[in-house]
């Protein structure tokens, strides 16, 4: 799930588009697992090559939702229920590549977590 939304940012990023209203409410799932990014009035213009630290922030807060449903008060990344989320899970390792990205291509190189069908 949090790769296709990284996808989808990474394509807004290219086009030079700037999503000011990226929260989970706003990430469609459709019944065929395709997810979709909606509310696209909210985005805006911005300059290529722009830092892309707002992106990956918001991709950690997401992330975060969707694994523990809340987002950390203390704006540290991170998941509270290691129980749950091991930290040799892929996805407790793309949680942590999000904390030291530089850039949206560079989380691509990061191991997608098996799906088991």
């Amino acid at each position: 799930m949090t790769w296709q939304i990284l996808d989808g940012l990474c394509y807004l990023n290219e086009t030079g588009l700037e999503h000011q209203s990226l929260i989970c409410r706003n990430i469609l799932l459709g019944l065929d697992g395709v997810i979709k990014i909606a509310s696209l009035e909210m985005c805006v213009e911005r300059p290529l090559g722009q830092a892309q630290n707002v992106y990956i922030k918001t991709l950690a807060s997401i992330t975060m939702e969707i694994m523990q449903k809340y987002v950390k008060d203390d704006g540290m990344v991170g998941v509270d229920d290691v129980d749950r989320w091991p930290v040799d899970s892929d996805a407790f390792g793309f949680l942590s590549a999000l904390s030291t990205a530089k850039s949206m291509e560079s989380l691509k190189e990061v191991p997608k977590p098996i799906c088991h069908e």
